[in-house]
């Protein structure tokens, strides 16, 4: 006995094998032997399920455990509130740098206006300068397509009429000059408003006089052009 012993420690597959032996033996002669069928067939069920707890739930754990987790992102990371004083820093810092933007759109608005104020300014000289020189190809020059006139005597001409108006006249003026010139823009559109000067005559009468006078310009394909023009005569004291 103690060397039948002592061989089956020596090898333990063999014992395995014997065992696994007789239980197929048992198994395939189950259904001979009465109540030993139900009995493996209830413990190779058991064996089963014992097997699938196993999978189901051990082993995502063991896997998962082995995985290294993934870091959390940076914008999800939670950072301690900010203080009083941080937060003044804070609103200051903010109220500089907006401080700073407007001063800038405000100096590049007030650029363009100042650029295009004096753009304004010249064609309006120069219509002046036509009149009182008679150069109509001038004139012709700032005025628009749809351009009206209302004369202080309330004649309205259209640019046709005021072409061929001052070019059948003949009035010579020494003096046509505009002063307290105002010009207010409005984005591509622009009203002047300024004192007329002028001193001439025609063979019917006397022209001399004080004015006062309203003219819009409009920006067309990058020039201003003059679309409406009133005066009106300032009435002696």
């Amino acid at each position: 006995m103690s060397c039948q012993s002592n061989h089956r420690a020596s090898h333990p597959h063999a014992a395995d094998a014997q065992y696994s032996g007789l239980l197929k033996t048992a198994f395939e002669s189950a259904p001979l032997v009465p109540g030993v069928g139900p009995l493996l067939a209830t413990g190779t069920y058991v064996m089963k399920t014992l097997t699938a707890l196993l999978l189901l739930f051990v082993l995502p754990g063991l896997l998962f455990a082995q995985t290294k987790p993934q870091p959390r992102p940076k914008s999800f990371e939670v950072t301690a509130p900010a203080t009083p004083d941080q937060k003044r820093a804070i609103f200051y810092d903010n109220a500089v740098r907006f401080f700073r933007l407007s001063k800038s759109a405000r100096a590049l608005s007030e650029a363009k206006g100042n650029k295009a104020e004096q753009e304004i300014s010249r064609v309006n000289r120069d219509f002046d300068e036509g009149e009182r020189q008679r150069d109509f190809a001038a004139i012709d020059r700032t005025l628009a397509d749809d351009f009206i006139w209302t004369t202080f005597g309330g004649t309205v001409f259209d640019r046709a009429e005021t072409s061929e108006h001052l070019k059948s006249g003949d009035s010579r003026y020494e003096l046509y000059e505009s002063d307290d010139v105002r010009i207010r823009i409005y984005g591509d559109t622009a009203v002047v408003t300024a004192r007329l000067l002028r001193r001439g005559r025609n063979s019917k009468r006397d022209l001399s006089g004080e004015f006062r006078y309203t003219r819009v310009y409009l920006k067309q394909k990058g020039r201003w052009r003059m679309v409406a023009y009133q005066m009106t005569r300032i009435g002696q004291q």
